[in-house]
């Protein structure tokens, strides 16, 4: 119900830069109660990143900002909560009809060296927006969905399934 934009871009040899814009009638309603690195960070209005550089579906990151720039992180199907990110720069900002997200990730900071036009990475990301029924009901969204993968045991968030193609 509420638009959300996500720019990207990769930085040769450094990272990759993403910016997201979430329009929101209502700031003051924004829930952020996360503000210590691995708390529940997914529990509050956020943006989840869903990043797999390898392509390969064996294992993914999972990197999820809230409004305050609380980070909870993980590396699923390796060292899922234990592992921790390193150097990632974001700031948040919550205006008067949007919050914005920028972050900046290294690419050492997800384990390979570089990224060169026409790698293909699989990923997803993921809009939290907390509100409960009797405020109009909470709102997840993504980038991309597949609604034919049923009954899996993962959560629809951490689903490869759910994962599309991310080209440099």
């Amino acid at each position: 119900r509420f638009p959300t934009r996500v720019k990207a871009v990769w930085i040769p040899g450094e990272g990759i830069a993403l910016g997201f814009t979430l329009a929101e009638p209502d700031p003051g309603g924004i829930k952020a109660n996360a503000i210590q690195h691995d708390e529940m960070v997914y529990a509050d209005d956020c943006i989840e990143l869903f990043l797999d550089p390898w392509a390969k579906f064996e294992r993914f990151f999972q990197i999820v900002v809230n409004t305050r720039g609380t980070i909870f992180d993980a590396l699923y199907f390796d060292k899922g909560k234990r592992w921790d990110s390193e150097n990632i720069e974001r700031c948040a900002h919550i205006g008067k009809d949007a919050w914005t997200l920028e972050i900046f990730i290294p690419f050492a900071t997800l384990q390979i060296e570089k990224a060169a036009t026409g790698d293909r990475w699989y990923g997803n990301f993921t809009r939290s927006r907390w509100r409960g029924k009797e405020q109009g009901g909470d709102e997840l969204s993504r980038f991309s969905t597949d609604y034919t993968a049923k009954g899996l045991a993962l959560p629809a968030n951490l689903n490869t399934a759910h994962f599309c193609i991310l080209k440099f």
